[in-house]
């Protein structure tokens, strides 16, 4: 804990919610994991058990990611916050974009200074495409399924009509939701029509609060704490990363076993520079 002022202070609880919002991000027993709501539940229950605190913060430093992770974080502060009664204030640090902005709406008040990127209110989904690289080195891939739409696109050739209406339409789903949700959140604040707003675009500070995606710009979350809370003293609360026997025992044994059947492939994509872990899947995100 350290203290902006004098002893006779309150304690704000202040949530780190800095990276990028995804089930996993990285392989292997000594990767990294993205945030998801498992991490930050915790670290959220114990920011609202106070009930005497003047607010919680959302201190956050992200550019998005898995929206289902996204909307359960967001929801569960608004759990939190409507049963308790303790007001919600956000600050953005360098990215509250897409996934980041749907966490920080879960806020009463988004604050940032003018050079962060906020916003994006948008789906993507992205996929390499080893079309011609599979023909050039004899390389495919086989899927067995039962139900003709098991199957979803393959990177090793071009995806049908059906595969692309399927994902427009699923990434229209999301964004509708993603839309609703903030004009729940912002409601009246909001000040340029839905066609300027959500298009995916990312926005300064300065021109967010312009357009009422942000209530205010401070230069740092001390100077926002001062001018919005008072003499406070803040408690930093943490997401613990995982140690390394529940990684082990976690997803990432399967992803061996993943490895194994990928061995076959490995040295055909590191001969054309091309690393097969991180593009091959589809993967749509509010990001």
């Amino acid at each position: 804990m350290w203290r902006l002022s004098s002893s006779r202070t309150k304690t704000v609880p202040v949530i780190d919610i800095k990276g990028t919002l995804a089930d996993v991000s990285g392989k292997g027993p000594f990767s990294g994991k993205g945030i998801t709501i498992d991490q930050l539940q915790k670290p959220i229950d114990e920011a609202f058990d106070d009930k005497d605190v003047p607010a919680v913060v959302l201190n956050i430093n992200s550019p998005g990611g898995t929206a289902a992770q996204a909307e359960q974080i967001a929801d569960y502060i608004r759990f939190k916050a409507e049963e308790t009664g303790i007001p919600v204030k956000a600050f953005v640090q360098s990215y509250g974009a897409s996934g980041g902005y749907w966490i920080a709406c879960a806020a009463d008040e988004i604050f940032c200074p003018k050079t962060s990127l906020v916003g994006s209110v948008g789906v993507i989904g992205q996929q390499l495409d080893l079309s011609k690289f599979g023909e050039n080195h004899g390389i495919g891939m086989r899927s067995f399924t039962a139900g003709k739409n098991k199957a979803g696109p393959n990177p090793f050739a071009e995806p049908t009509p059906e595969q692309l209406a399927k994902i427009e339409e699923l990434q229209q789903d999301i964004h509708e939701d993603f839309i609703t949700w903030v004009k729940l959140r912002r409601g009246g604040k909001l000040k340029e029509s839905c066609d300027k707003l959500f298009t995916g675009e990312a926005w300064t500070g300065r021109r967010a609060v312009a357009l009422g995606l942000v209530d205010k710009n401070y230069s740092s979350l001390a100077r926002m704490l001062k001018v919005e809370l008072g003499d406070v003293s803040i408690h930093k609360i943490r997401i613990k990363p995982p140690g390394l026997m529940a990684r082990l025992m976690g997803g990432d044994v399967a992803d061996a076993g993943k490895a194994f059947g990928a061995a076959a492939v490995q040295g055909a994509f590191a001969e054309a520079g091309v690393r097969p872990g991180q593009h091959s899947s589809l993967d749509l995100r509010a990001a």
